[in-house]
């Protein structure tokens, strides 16, 4: 049993907000906000030493492993946090485990405090004597915090008890700084003879307004000049049916405006809400899946929060500084004076779909209820750290990027409206008409974004930093987006769910290392970087212009970078497709409507999206393009253990397709796939995704000095063995005994490399080995993708075979529009196993897409009658698929290899693949229909066809189409090194066929009736 309720009543009382004023307005124009104090601090607050604590609930820990508590606080100590505030409930059993845990591990590291904080709302009262026990057996702990002499403690709630605390007090000699905020400052004189302070949980606004410090104010008042701990918090949202618990207040600019507030209120302790508390979903830590309360999982497992932590030096400092800190250096982690980025924002605007019960406000603590979307607002947010004067350009889809002004040198936060406008969100810090630092976010999007692959919920929320010094970075790479996402449509794809209802609040927030210059759509730099913007103060910050719809039109050179960092944070078949299944076991006859968007998925690695145009009509067809998602890898075998062989630990692999070829040699490579675990508690099987991102394996050749044996040719089974390690344990010891946390036997972690073993469980907070059933991990080259070339006009990275033409499928269907092509079914396929076949049920031979595509075919049936063969045949003559796969860029070194006339060039456009032999599925007809859909999208084709001397490839088409009876045919974006571990492709290429594929979805119905007679 959990012993979370603690963290589920952390609420307002009715009284706590009445000072708050309504002064924040929703259009108005976002300011540069420096951290420089605008004020004085308050008389009561005397210049001195400062602390800033973070409030962590010890109840969460009860699995937490040493190595976990050393990371939070070395996490902690390097956003110059002091000290963790311990919220301890009387009834945890594992409380003084963890608290030794705490101390010891705080004590050893150095330079970090702790003191305890006794929650009275939990679990009931703590007994006196209990309380007095607890504090003295840590009260002389080298880690406790002490206030003037005196060790600090403090409560979550408990003045029902305040006439323990006398007793208390004197048997333990502490500084009681009591959070009793249910006293409300016109209370606590009553108490004042018994507390040393006060704490106040008055941490959050009160309806659509930001937060004031009237409330910190009162209660600095209220204590008559005794010290005040102030709360911060960035965010609060919570949806737990179990406890009565769903509701958001507004988090928006708060982290940075309350801040802001700290350093010009000058109190003399700060406590953040808070490091783990999970539940209300204003954690800044890490997140522990052991210590997520029952049901939170789905708005908290993919949505770190870590970014928050980047400019936490800045303001920690800014607030020491101006409180005559003498000494704020910190050698071990020194504030990093670089250009920072760290941003979040919904990705749905707030009218769309449903908000799940969640109120804006707490009704149950007597506050108005108001629509989540009045309190969160339609707005990209995001605070930048610039060394100098700088401009942060910010550009939503493709409209004109809105040029706001960072004035100070250091934090300068803004916010920019939303404006109906769909797309990508770009960051670029400009300076001197330069380029300083750079930004992708994900898609904004009025198509449903799955919460997390979880039941409809009203606000989820992923930090992005681009930052390279983020402590998270490792965190988002096993970050998956689920599709409908639709983006998560985009890999950071695709993790999946069920055919939920849309969200409305959705929030999505992901982890990014940006190392590669994006170049947004900006003026010239002949002209300021602001001359397309309307006439501006140079303080105040415009609105982007007026909203760019989902069928505008396509600039191939805003998917260059996003595809770099869809291609690096995806690196294997399950990244790019997720893991959390679709229910093809539901009946989907009444859950498919006019106007709605699905998806479904098989084996979690392959994957169908559709649209159903709100005018479909029985019959009409359905416009579909399709790809594969899987690469040419190497997949560890089920006994993946091999004993160590001359000093080296090795591992056992078998390459997929033809893997492990000769560019296989000295790579970077990395591990990465899915995990299939059992729940030891609920008994249910989960799928998790990992993605180790640092370099595990190397194949290394054989010195050319050898001679004849580094020739080749070489045998995969034997020569080709990755070592993932040194151990020379031959040398100086008996054989090991087996790892006493790996059962010997049949269990399926016995059969793989012991520490490969720890490394994934560690990654994945698996406790147990043996709760592992299977795994399917494959190798990957670790280097990310990258732009190259002397004017970044082409794209290097492993695995574009064929991710490349899947991303801009899934691109395309994001960017079409919901008022073109209304009376069809616009679909998207990617399939997994196409290297080695098709053959296995997630490949496109198997069933998975006329299974959707029945299945659609007879939920749009006027009747249970009107269904048959006759109704599927039509839907199929009336539908267009078309295959894409990547095809041959002509190689400048291999010229004659190539058929004259029909060699693809890079950044010219998508490529018509042709075969005389059946080998593609392009006719005549399909040829001419997909030229018609070129002319009308002013896209540009080339043709691709294979000399008489040489061998075709294959692709799904041939296969897909005659066994479906779709007109068809086969296109392909171009690249060089195809098969290679790391291949090349054009910088607008992704961009490229997103345009002919949105052309597609959006002018099939027109040109469909050109052919209508063929």
């Amino acid at each position: 049993m959990k012993h979370l309720d603690r963290i589920l009543k952390h609420v307002h009382h009715k009284d706590h907000h009445h000072h708050h004023h309504h002064h924040h307005q929703e259009h108005q124009k976002p300011q540069s906000q420096s951290t420089s104090p605008a004020a004085p601090p308050p008389e009561s607050h005397p210049t001195g030493p400062r602390h800033v604590f973070a409030h962590f609930i010890i109840g969460n820990t009860y699995s937490t492993t040493p190595e976990q508590w050393e990371f939070d606080i070395s996490e902690a100590k390097k956003a110059h946090i002091d000290g963790f505030a311990l919220n301890i409930a009387p009834q945890d059993h594992h409380t003084d485990q963890s608290l030794h845990a705490a101390y010891d591990i705080a004590e050893r590291l150095g330079g970090f405090s702790l003191f305890l904080s006794f929650d009275y709302a939990s679990g009931g009262p703590w007994p006196a004597d209990r309380v007095i026990s607890t504090i003295n057996t840590y009260k002389h702990r080298a880690a406790q915090f002490r206030w003037q002499g005196r060790p600090m403690v403090s409560t979550f709630e408990g003045p029902g008890n305040v006439g323990d605390w006398p007793n208390i007090k004197h048997a333990t000699g502490c500084m009681f700084i009591p959070d009793w905020t249910s006293l409300s400052p016109g209370g606590i004189g009553g108490v004042l003879d018994t507390i040393d302070g006060a704490f106040s949980w008055d941490a959050w606004p009160v309806g659509a307004q930001g937060k004031t410090t009237a409330s910190d104010e009162a209660w600095s008042k209220a204590i008559a000049g005794k010290p005040y701990m102030m709360p911060v918090s960035p965010w609060f949202y919570t949806n737990l049916p179990q406890w009565n618990k769903n509701w958001l207040w507004r988090g928006d600019d708060l982290w940075h405006d309350r801040w802001k507030q700290v350093i010009d209120f000058q109190p003399p302790l700060v406590q953040i809400l808070s490091w783990n508390d999970y539940g209300e979903s204003h954690y800044i830590g890490p997140i522990y899946e052991a210590g997520l309360p029952e049901g939170s999982s789905r708005y908290v497992s993919s949505c770190p929060h870590d970014a928050w932590r980047v400019l936490l030096p800045y303001y920690i400092d800014a607030y020491k500084r101006q409180g005559g800190a003498a000494d704020l250096n910190n050698p071990r982690y020194p504030v990093s004076f670089t250009e920072k980025i760290v941003y979040w924002y919904r990705r749905t605007p707030g009218h769309c779909g449903n908000s799940d019960g969640t109120t804006g406000n707490n009704p149950g603590s007597g506050q108005p209820a108001l629509a989540p979307s009045e309190l969160s607002q339609d707005r990209v947010f995001v605070t930048v750290a610039v060394v100098k004067p700088s401009e942060l350009h910010v550009q939503i889809g493709y409209a004109t990027p809105t040029v706001l002004q960072a004035t100070q040198p250091g934090i300068n936060h803004f916010s920019v409206p939303f404006h109906g406008q769909m797309g990508p969100v770009h960051f670029v810090i400009v300076r001197n008409h330069r380029e300083i630092a750079t930004a992708t976010g994900p898609a904004i999007t009025d198509v449903w974004i799955s919460p997390c692959l979880r039941p409809a919920s009203s606000s989820l929320l992923r930090i992005f930093s681009s930052s390279p010094l983020s402590p998270f970075i490792t965190l988002a790479s096993s970050i998956s987006i689920s599709i409908l996402d639709l983006f998560p449509l985009f890999i950071y794809i695709l993790s999946l769910s069920t055919l939920y209802h849309p969200t409305t609040m959705t929030k999505k927030c992901f982890s990014e290392l940006q190392t590669e210059s994006w170049r947004p759509p900006v003026p010239p730099l002949t002209q300021p970087p602001t001359t397309t913007l309307p006439s501006r103060s140079t303080t105040e910050n415009t609105s982007p212009s007026a909203a760019s719809s989902p069928g505008a039109a396509i600039s191939p050179g805003d998917y260059s970078q996003p595809y770099c960092d869809f291609m690096t944070n995806n690196p294997t078949t399950f990244h790019a497709n997720g893991y959390r299944r679709l229910s093809e076991r539901d009946a989907w006859t009444n859950r498919l409507q006019r106007g709605g968007k699905y998806y479904c998925s098989r084996n979690g690695s392959s994957f169908i999206a559709f649209s159903i145009g709100k005018d479909y009509r029985t019959g009409n067809g359905m416009a579909i393009v399709a790809g594969h998602i899987d690469a040419l890898t190497a997949k560890l075998k089920p006994v993946s253990k091999l004993p160590s062989k001359a000093g080296y630990a090795q591992l056992a692999v078998a390459p997929y397709a033809s893997g492990l070829g000769p560019t296989w040699w000295d790579r970077d490579l990395s591990i990465g796939g899915r995990v299939i675990v059992r729940d030891s508690d609920s008994g249910m099987v989960k799928s998790k995704l990992v993605k180790l991102d640092w370099p595990i394996a190397r194949i290394p050749t054989l010195a050319q000095h050898f001679g004849a044996p580094s020739q080749g040719p070489f045998n995969k089974e034997t020569q080709m063995v990755p070592i993932i390690g040194v151990d020379n344990s031959d040398l100086f010891q008996a054989p090991a005994a087996a790892d006493a946390s790996i059962k010997p036997g049949d269990s399926f972690a016995s059969a793989q490399p012991e520490k490969l073993v720890r490394v994934i469980c560690k990654e994945l907070q698996i406790h147990d080995p043996d709760t592992i059933l299977s795994w399917e991990l494959e190798l990957y080259d670790s280097q990310a993708a990258r732009l190259g070339g002397l004017e970044k006009d082409l794209i290097f990275a492993g695995r574009i075979d064929d991710k490349l033409c899947c991303y801009a499928a899934q691109e395309a269907l994001l960017a079409s529009s919901d008022d073109k092509a209304t009376e069809t079914v616009k679909m998207v396929g990617m399939f997994d196993d196409e290297e080695i076949g098709s053959q296995l049920r997630q490949g496109a031979q198997s069933n998975f897409m006329s299974s959707v595509f029945e299945r659609i075919t007879e939920a749009m049936a006027p009747s249970a009658d009107y269904y048959g063969p006759n109704l599927v045949s039509q839907t199929a003559a009336n539908s267009f698929f078309v295959s894409s796969d990547v095809i041959h860029a002509v190689n400048p070194n291999f010229l004659n290899a190539y058929l004259e006339n029909h060699s693809p060039r890079l950044n010219v456009g998508v490529a018509v693949s042709a075969d005389s032999n059946g080998h593609m599925t392009t006719d005549s007809v399909s040829y001419g229909f997909i030229q018609r859909v070129a002319k009308k999208c002013d896209a540009k084709l080339q043709v691709f066809h294979i000399r008489n001397d040489s061998r075709s490839g294959g692709t799904i088409g041939p296969m897909t189409s005659s066994r479906l009876g779709f007109r068809a045919i086969d296109v392909g974006i171009p690249q060089l090194s195809m098969h290679s571990i790391r291949a090349t492709t054009g910088s607008l290429d992704p961009g490229l066929g997103v345009q002919l594929f949105k052309g597609f979805f959006d002018h099939f119905e027109e040109v469909d009736r050109e052919f209508a007679d063929l």
